[in-house]
C-alpha cells in the first residue's frame, strides 16, 4: 500500500470541505428542480443524477481552491491527479454506500485504473476520492487506495483503509434524502435497464 504525503491530504481535507460546503449551499435546489414535473419523482434516477451533478462539479470548481490538479477521466469521470514519492495518485471520484457494516463502491470491467503511465514511466496508483450521503441527509467523504476489481455483476472495488476527510455535516438546509445510487458518468454497471451511459 502507498501513503498518501502530509501536506496532500491537508488539501484533500480542505478540499471535501469546499465541497460540503457547496452541497450545504445549492443542495435545496434539486428538491427545486423535481417539482417542476411530477415525472422527474417517479424513480430515484432524477435526483441521483442531480447529486451526482452537484458533488461533480463542485469537485471540479474546488480543486483549484485546494491546489489540486483535476483531470477528466474516462466515460466522464474526474479526478484529482498528484505527484507522490514512488509516482502519481489518481484519485477518482466516485460516490459510495454502506451495506452490511461495508463500504461498497459498484465497480465494472472499466472500472480498474492505476499501472505504468508509459509517458513517464512512473507509476499511477489508483485511489477514490468518494463520498456517502447518509439517509439523515449528511454527507460523508474519504479517499481510499483502490487494491482491486471484484468481478460480478455489478462488481465492487477492494478497498485499503479509509482516511475520512474533514467531518460530515448536515444536509438539512437542502430539504431531500438522497438515495443509495452510488454510480457516476463512467461507472455505471452495465445494465442497460438503468437507462444510463455505461463505460
Amino acid at each position: 500500500m502507498t501513503r498518501l504525503p502530509e501536506d496532500l491530504i491537508e488539501r484533500l481535507h480542505s478540499f471535501a470541505m469546499d465541497i460540503r460546503e457547496t452541497f450545504d449551499e445549492r443542495g435545496h435546489h434539486i428538491d427545486g428542480a423535481l417539482d417542476h414535473d411530477p415525472s422527474f419523482r417517479r424513480s430515484k434516477r432524477g435526483r441521483s443524477a442531480l447529486t451526482r451533478e452537484l458533488i461533480s462539479s463542485a469537485f471540479e470548481r474546488s480543486a483549484p481552491n485546494a491546489m489540486l490538479h483535476c483531470r477528466p477521466g474516462p466515460g466522464g469521470s474526474l479526478e484529482v491527479y498528484e505527484e507522490i514519492a514512488n509516482g502519481y495518485a489518481a484519485l477518482r471520484l466516485r460516490g459510495a454506500r454502506i451495506s452490511g457494516g461495508e463500504i461498497i463502491i459498484r465497480a465494472n470491467s472499466a472500472s480498474a485504473w492505476g499501472g505504468i503511465d508509459e509517458d513517464a514511466l512512473l507509476r499511477e496508483y489508483p485511489y477514490v476520492f468518494a463520498y456517502i450521503m447518509n439517509k439523515d441527509g449528511s454527507l460523508e467523504i474519504f479517499v481510499a487506495e483502490v487494491l482491486d476489481v471484484e468481478e460480478g455483476k455489478p462488481g465492487r472495488l477492494i478497498l485499503g483503509n479509509e482516511l475520512i476527510l474533514g467531518r460530515p455535516t448536515s444536509a438539512q438546509s437542502s430539504g431531500f434524502l438522497p438515495d443509495e445510487d452510488d454510480s457516476l458518468p463512467g461507472f455505471e454497471d452495465e445494465d442497460e435497464d438503468l437507462g444510463e451511459e455505461s463505460a
